[in-house]
């Protein structure tokens, strides 16, 4: 198994501060509820995304050996609001998909409309970034913040037969100065056929959740506490503390920390399995 680093594709979009949402969970869904935070407080004026009633947490968006870089791209059309993540191989049709839904649009043309990335649709219908929201977005480089996560923060590094190892952390952040961390975490996925907890790019949701692409897959969690807000089998979200007690005791006690014994001392499953 290898982990590595991954950069998912450049995210064409700038925004200005935190925004707030409501987050419609399906009647009888408690332990989805509870995974929601509301009051980032939204400025006067601030439109404020209402997304569809869905616990979707994951998201495969490419099979494995895909190569295709993806851009998240939001859209508001009537009071409607979609998430859609936009893929372009390097041959081939570009594509687009409906996070909470699922669906699968293609073929795709992509376009630039004052700047917005947007695309054309097959029955010709044209989808623009909206870029009024007050939601924030990265294009997954460190010292990026998305709401109050800064991802791709940190690092361990850690030795396997002599080559070097590396488990990106990112971090809930209350506050900058003075800085006030709450926990550094590690969301690990399945990348080829080893590890990669990178994060390629992301965006606030404006409700208390963070959307954000790793490797061929899509993720959907709650800012409090990094949990998914449903089921995400190829999700490890992992302490840094527990990371790092892993690679001490490996050290202490001269075992080579081999990805094989990273993933089996960190219960990382492949979907699940």
């Amino acid at each position: 198994m290898e982990l590595k680093r991954l950069v998912v594709a450049a995210f064409l979009v700038s925004a200005a501060a935190v925004g707030c949402g409501a987050y419609a969970v399906p009647a009888g869904d408690a332990s989805a509820a509870q995974h929601v935070e509301n009051g980032h407080g939204v400025e006067s004026g601030t439109r404020v995304p209402v997304w569809p009633a869905s616990t979707a947490a994951e998201r495969e968006i490419q099979s494995p050996g895909q190569e295709a870089s993806a851009q998240l791209v939001v859209e508001e059309r009537q009071g409607h609001w979609t998430a859609w993540i936009l893929m372009t191989p390097e041959s081939g049709e570009a594509r687009a998909m409906n996070f909470f839904t699922g669906q699968v649009v293609r073929p795709v043309k992509l376009l630039k409309v004052d700047g917005r990335t947007s695309f054309i649709d097959p029955e010709g219908a044209q989808h623009t970034q909206v870029l009024d929201l007050g939601l924030s977005v990265s294009r997954g480089e460190a010292e990026d913040y998305v709401g109050k996560i800064q991802i791709n923060t940190d690092f361990a590094i850690f030795d396997c037969d002599g080559c070097a190892r590396d488990v990106d952390f990112s971090e809930r952040v209350e506050s900058v100065s003075p800085r006030a961390s709450v926990w550094k975490k590690a969301p690990i996925y399945p990348d080829g056929d080893g590890w990669s907890s990178r994060i390629g790019s992301a965006v606030d949701m404006g409700d208390g959740t963070l959307l954000f692409i790793g490797g061929r897959f899509a993720f959907r969690v709650d800012q409090r506490d990094f949990a998914p807000v449903g089921s995400a089998p190829n999700l490890h979200v992992v302490d840094e503390e527990r990371i790092r007690e892993v690679i001490e005791t490996a050290e202490n006690n001269r075992i080579d920390v081999t990805d094989a014994y990273l993933a089996k001392q960190l219960a990382l499953r492949n979907n699940g399995e």
